[in-house]
């Protein structure tokens, strides 16, 4: 990871931006993602951290904006009817939001400045900073972000990959239940190396759709099946703080449930297909286009030549999960990997 040493701080002038809660002469450090969050805005959902050198700085200040001139790398939709935006320029990677201001990420990925909004909604910045900023961050660092969940088990990670509602953090909750570790839930960052593929260890905080929620814990009432619950109380030995290689890609396929069909099969990729199959699963592929797309496509192939990948059909019933489960284990047991 990219480190830098003490910077600056920028205070916000007008009307222009709000000053995050905490003063900027408060910096705490946060544990996430394989390294360590250095900020002025506070972050409930990652554990706080000390003695260890920063990986990224991110301060409030002016300087967020996109300069004249810079290139309009790609779009993405946030959620409704916001939008974010990624710009390239000379100074870094520009993220601007439609809510939540804009985000310059410097080249090597070690220093984010933010300029926030009007009455900015600090909720929504800190899920904008956990999810694209730092995504931004660790691509600019050589790091390849995928939109998905994973688990170690036995000391290397399996991971889940797909869009919403295709049941990620379904079945990474549902392994954790039996054992397993959690890695991350929704935001996955691989760094690929002479060494192998690794996962590197993220949010431990799980949301899924209630429906799931009530079929994997007992006690748990049923609610719409559009709402999500957060399960934030995992026990310690129920996460996994720790880089670990990666065993496994399964890029998910829901399958309407039939009694005469399996409950999950998985099928090899070829290293070209697992490839350009990834890049529609990168958490910034929408954003990154024109020659961030090539160095995507370059980190794509190095992990599909260093890790197997599968499609998974999974039948769509929550009443088979156990079953799901048990196949998934049995493909990964103590004494062998994926790649034996």
């Amino acid at each position: 990871m990219p480190t830098d040493g003490d910077l600056p701080v920028v205070t916000p002038v007008g009307g222009e931006a709000q000053a995050s809660s905490l003063s900027p002469s408060i910096m705490p450090d946060y544990r996430v993602f394989g390294g360590v969050l250095r900020s002025d805005l506070s972050f409930e959902e990652i554990p706080e951290t000390c003695g260890d050198g920063a990986s990224w700085h991110l301060r409030t200040g002016l300087s967020g904006h996109p300069p004249q001139g810079a290139r309009l790398l790609g779009s993405d939709s946030v959620i409704d009817d916001v939008e974010v935006r990624l710009f390239r320029s000379r100074a870094g990677l520009h993220l601007v939001f439609d809510d939540t201001g804009a985000f310059r990420v410097s080249l090597d990925g070690a220093r984010i400045d933010w300029t926030p909004t009007l009455n900015v909604d600090e909720d929504a910045a800190r899920l904008d900073v956990i999810g694209r900023v730092l995504a931004t961050a660790l691509h600019a660092g050589g790091v390849l972000t995928l939109h998905g969940s994973a688990v170690s088990v036995h000391g290397r990670t399996v991971a889940f990959l797909g869009p919403k509602r295709f049941g990620k953090s379904t079945l990474a909750l549902a392994l954790v239940d039996r054992g397993c570790r959690l890695v991350t839930d929704d935001t996955l960052p691989v760094a690929v190396d002479a060494g192998g593929a690794f996962a590197l260890p993220g949010v431990h905080h799980v949301r899924v759709h209630a429906d799931a929620m009530h079929a994997l814990r007992a006690g748990v009432a049923a609610a719409d099946a559009v709402q999500k619950t957060t399960l934030r109380d995992l026990a310690a030995d129920r996460v996994e703080e720790n880089r670990t290689p990666l065993d496994a890609l399964y890029l998910l396929v829901p399958v309407k449930a039939a009694s005469d069909a399996p409950d999950v099969t998985r099928t090899r990729l070829a290293p070209l297909q697992a490839a350009l199959s990834l890049m529609t699963h990168a958490k910034l592929g929408p954003l990154l286009g024109g020659s961030e797309a090539a160095s995507l496509l370059a980190r794509a192939s190095a992990l599909a030549n260093r890790c197997p990948a599968f499609t998974l059909h999974v039948a769509r019933d929550l009443d088979r999960i156990d079953r799901v489960v048990e196949r998934i284990l049995a493909w990964h047991p103590a004494s062998a990997s994926v790649h034996a």
